[in-house]
Order: structure tokens, then C-alpha cells, then sequence
């Protein structure tokens, strides 16, 4: 039975996702710390 998690993994990447699996999946929202939210979006930018 599927985890929460691979449920909605799995449904974002359009195929099946288990445990251990790599996946690319389109997000419809993310969350960040205080303090290490400015320093994960600028990684982020710089990987466009």
C-alpha cells in the first residue's frame, strides 16, 4: 500500500513513485524555513 507521500509524488510526476525512486514532478507549492528560505531560493534560481 502507498504512502501519502508516494500518492501525491506519484501523481505530480505522472507515473508510478516508490521509496528510493527519483522522480521529476511539477509542484504546486513548497515551504521553506526562516532561515534558510532565501538561500534555498536563490539555489533555485540559479539552476534556471
Amino acid at each position: 500500500m502507498p504512502t501519502i507521500s508516494e500518492k501525491i509524488l506519484s501523481r505530480a510526476a505522472g507515473k508510478q513513485a516508490v521509496a528510493d525512486d527519483f522522480v521529476i514532478a511539477n509542484i504546486d507549492y513548497a515551504m521553506a524555513h526562516d532561515g534558510t528560505g532565501v538561500l534555498a531560493v536563490k539555489a533555485f534560481k540559479g539552476l534556471e
